[in-house]
């Protein structure tokens, strides 16, 4: 059930207000303008919003005052006055303002949404209260869990220590004071934690929508985060088998006459020696064109490859292949030719768009009306596509690999990908990147 605490003065002239639900209370303060999320029962302090600041190109507008704070349905809305006038003749139309909603989705969750029309970004800052912080990056920068100390992009990680391009990743923290902050955004973004007495992210959003997630266990800020964001996929059981690889098919043949011998000659020595598994899956080079893909085949090596799957699966085994959004080949002529691509030596198709989208996703049909059951999904983060769009292309392009593969499966198929944020989990599970092959990578960090 939610409530309103009754106002004192007019909205007009209000200082503070605050409104609450069954399990929280959010109080706002107008001058200066910062809000505090407390504990219903208790009283005990969550977070404290610090400031807020919009950037308009290069000029960056914090925030000092609230105004009109009024009470909305379930909660509050304010308007956050930016004095832009006389100091942006490059703006002279801009509004002098920006606005604030403060909503109840549940009991247990509060929803800020912060908005100004013609904003590059929008950066929020909180009071660090000396509390742990886990979640956003897969990779443990400095060795720890806690992402204390943390100032990184919010993106696909690179060639760091002891692995390569460790790339799942969510715009969500959970922290030893029974909250969570979940940013419903697939925008290039920042994230700073415990940094001079602060905590802060920032998106490239004129319109930021975040979600403050009350507990009070971990437990139940997972559940209503991952309710909020929508579930991991469920695989196939088959897919929790063994699924097995070689760098290249076409090296170390020994006794095999071509690659597509091999692949089945490591079905039957697999089967041989007893060692279960579910599924095979092809590494690049397997294709014709530049970079063995791009052509949506199979090279000289793989002579049949329809006999070659329905040779595994006679041996209870499907077919995977590695792809990526990175065109070659005829890709790379008919994406030229309709303006799909993003420039570079091996670019990727611009998807977000949804003409490219679609004209991807059909190309991906190629393989899918063979009879194969998924892919191993790599790149997307080594500079192929500009750092504003990486976040959502990492999700969009799980999604239409998915889409092709379930209108002719079902849900019986299977994906892992190297570069997934966020909501692509629910397309796809997620490879670690390339760990270094060493015992300092192999042990826990």
């Amino acid at each position: 059930m939610i409530m309103s605490i009754p106002f004192a003065a007019s909205p007009a002239w209000a200082a503070s207000e605050s409104v609450e639900s069954t399990d929280l209370r959010v109080a706002v303060t107008t001058d200066p303008y910062s809000f505090c999320v407390t504990e219903k029962v208790t009283g005990e302090r969550l977070v404290c919003e610090d400031s807020v600041v919009f950037s308009l190109g290069p000029e960056l507008y914090p925030v000092s005052k609230a105004s009109n704070l009024r009470k909305a349905s379930q909660g509050l809305e304010a308007e956050l006055p930016l004095e832009l006038a006389g100091r942006d003749p490059l703006r002279p139309g801009a509004p002098d303002r920006a606005r604030v909603w403060f909503t109840f989705v549940e009991p247990s969750v509060l929803r800020v949404e912060v908005s100004y029309e013609g904003a590059s970004q929008i950066s929020e800052e909180f009071k660090d209260q000396g509390e742990h912080y886990y979640g956003i990056w897969e990779y443990p920068f400095g060795g720890n869990i806690d992402n204390r100390g943390a100032d990184r992009d919010f993106r696909g990680i690179g060639n760091e220590r002891y692995v390569h391009h460790s790339s799942a990743r969510a715009p969500f923290y959970l922290t030893s004071r029974k909250y969570g902050i979940y940013v419903e955004s697939l925008a290039f973004g920042h994230y700073s934690i415990a940094q001079a007495c602060k905590t802060s992210f920032s998106f490239n959003e004129s319109h930021l929508k975040y979600d403050i997630i009350y507990g009070p266990s971990s437990a139940e800020i997972f559940a209503r985060y991952n309710r909020l964001a929508g579930p991991s996929v469920m695989p196939p059981l088959w897919a929790f088998g063994s699924i097995w690889w070689r760098d290249d098919e076409h090296e170390d043949l020994r006794d095999a006459q071509n690659a597509q011998e091999k692949v089945i000659q490591d079905a039957d020595r697999l089967r041989a020696l007893h060692i279960p598994a579910s599924a095979i899956w092809l590494d690049r080079p397997y294709a014709s064109g530049d970079q063995g893909w791009g052509n949506l085949d199979f090279d000289a090596s793989f002579p049949n490859p329809p006999k070659m799957i329905r040779d595994l699966n006679d041996r209870g085994m499907n077919l995977l292949v590695w792809t990526a959004n990175r065109v070659s080949g005829k890709m790379f002529e008919e994406g030229s030719a309709k303006k799909y691509l993003y420039p570079g030596r091996w670019p990727a198709a611009e998807i977000a768009r949804p003409e490219v989208y679609e004209w991807f996703k059909h190309q991906l049909n190629a393989y899918v009306r063979l009879g194969i059951k998924g892919y191993k999904i790599d790149r997307g983060e080594e500079g192929e596509v500009p750092l504003t769009d990486e976040n959502q292309l990492s999700v969009l392009f799980p999604k239409l690999s998915a889409e092709s593969l379930k209108d002719r499966n079902g849900n019986d198929y299977f994906m892992f990908a190297r570069n997934a944020n966020d909501t692509a989990r629910k397309y796809t599970a997620v490879w670690n990147g390339d760990s270094w092959s060493t015992f300092s990578a192999s042990r826990p960090r």
